[in-house]
């Protein structure tokens, strides 16, 4: 009833396999401060995430 995974994204590539039909699927992901993550051809770790929009201020 639930599998929790925790892997060193340093060192690791993962695919997400389209093999659960109609379940829900939750991935979440924690990152540790500390060093910058870089790949196995040097180039340096970034995140792809869109900034929120800011909310807007109430008069």
């Amino acid at each position: 009833v639930g599998d929790v995974a925790i892997w060193d994204n340093r060192a690791t590539q993962h695919y997400a396999v389209n093999d659960y039909g109609d379940q829900h699927r939750v991935v979440r992901r924690a990152t540790v401060d500390g060093d910058v993550p870089v790949g196995v051809d040097g180039r340096r770790s970034i995140t792809h995430v869109k900034a929120a929009k800011p909310a807007a201020k109430a008069a």
